[in-house]
């Protein structure tokens, strides 16, 4: 965890001479996160949206206050659960996949070949990464949290029929407001660029061959999943420990 601890304020501090000395590989790594993990990420934030809908009829249904099922997705989801399923995804499909690649470099001795070269292989691979980590996935959770507002909409009005469309709208905005969407910005980014410094970590120090490779690969999954988990404890207390910041409760 020291190393891990040493490595992450040494490639945040990378970040801005990579943006300096290598600005095409940070918008090339930028690319490849649109291109090969946007689609996946906003697709299981619209399935989680589509059973949230689901399940809330029935718990809405039973009490009678169905014109509550938009604070589903205001309150339960993007308090906490957009944020954690968003780091998951991330970790999965982000991480793992840097890693593998990072890793792959390392034990070809790839790494070394960019230090001889007289790159900066740390900054280059590591610090362009998170660099397009920062760039990129504040917008991709936005994204996400328009997804699964638009999802829930979808399954709450037409598709289970808990809810009038003038009702589910009024309970979703009245429900949260721009310190909630700030929140959650600053949650989900934070989550994101954590598991992809986590795993960037884990595939520039990778060792043993591929079965390191392979080790490597698990423990970034072990680790950002348990932090994760750990900045969800920590976010949820800071926010809403003192204070609901909902029309009732304060």
């Amino acid at each position: 965890m020291a190393d891990l601890a040493r490595f992450s304020v040494r490639v945040v501090r990378d970040v801005p001479l990579a943006l300096r000395l290598y600005p095409s590989e940070v918008l090339a790594q930028a690319g490849n996160l649109v291109r090969g993990s946007a689609l996946i990420i906003l697709f299981l934030i619209a399935v989680l949206a589509l059973q949230s809908g689901v399940g809330g009829h029935f718990i809405f249904a039973n009490p009678g206050i169905n014109s509550y099922a938009g604070a589903i997705y205001s309150v339960a989801l993007m308090r906490g659960l957009v944020e954690v399923i968003f780091g998951w995804i991330v970790a999965a499909k982000i991480g793992c996949g840097i890693v593998a690649e990072m890793g792959s470099m390392r034990i070809n001795e790839e790494v070394d070949a960019l230090d001889v070269m007289g790159l900066r292989s740390r900054a280059y691979l590591a610090g362009t990464r998170v660099a397009a980590a920062m760039l990129v996935l504040p917008f991709l959770f936005v994204t996400a949290l328009l997804v699964q507002f638009q999802a829930g909409y979808l399954m709450s009005v037409h598709g289970m029929n808990t809810v009038s469309e003038g009702a589910f709208y009024e309970y979703l905005y009245l429900f949260q407001n721009l310190r909630d969407f700030i929140t959650a910005l600053i949650w989900g980014s934070v989550t994101g660029v954590m598991c992809v410094i986590v795993a960037t970590f884990y595939g520039y120090n990778a060792k043993g061959g591929p079965v390191g490779v392979g080790e490597s690969t698990a423990r970034s999954m072990t680790v950002n999943l348990v932090l994760i988990s750990a900045l969800a404890v920590v976010f949820a207390q800071l926010f809403y420990g003192g204070t609901p910041n909902a029309p009732i409760g304060n």
